[in-house]
């Protein structure tokens, strides 16, 4: 999980070497419209972009599919109070995977903006989710 409170462009562009040749597989962030003009003086658009550029597939906190077609609608939602995403590298987004993420998201996000990060601690639910997945 990145956290980086608006200089995830910074942090992806820094990383850009290991994310385009999958040394990372997944990622989660939070995309704040307001934090990123601030800090990196750029938008929720060109950072999803960033991140799709360097080989990734974009889920939004819920598992939509982010992708060129509907990507100015997610992040025109990272107004206000903004919206996670996980994205996953190409090279790991197959069905199974696919509904692993959906799975681990279920246990993830708890209501009211609150999260479960023991879900996403080695032995926590998404790392089960995970192990079976080839």
């Amino acid at each position: 999980k990145v956290d980086v409170q608006g200089f995830e462009f910074e942090v992806f562009t820094g990383a850009t070497g290991l994310l385009r040749g999958g040394a990372v597989g997944a990622l989660m962030f939070e995309c704040e419209a307001d934090r990123l003009a601030q800090h990196s003086q750029v938008t929720a658009l060109q950072l999803l972009q960033l991140v799709r550029n360097v080989g990734f597939v974009l889920l939004s906190q819920d598992g939509d599919l982010v992708d060129a077609g509907n990507e100015q609608i997610f992040a025109h939602r990272c107004d206000g109070h903004g919206l996670n995403f996980v994205a996953l590298h190409s090279s790991i987004y197959l069905a199974p995977a696919r509904l692993a993420i959906a799975a681990c998201l279920k246990h993830f996000w708890l209501e009211r903006g609150k999260h479960d990060f023991t879900s996403l601690a080695s032995g926590g639910k998404c790392h089960e989710l995970f192990a079976g997945v080839r």
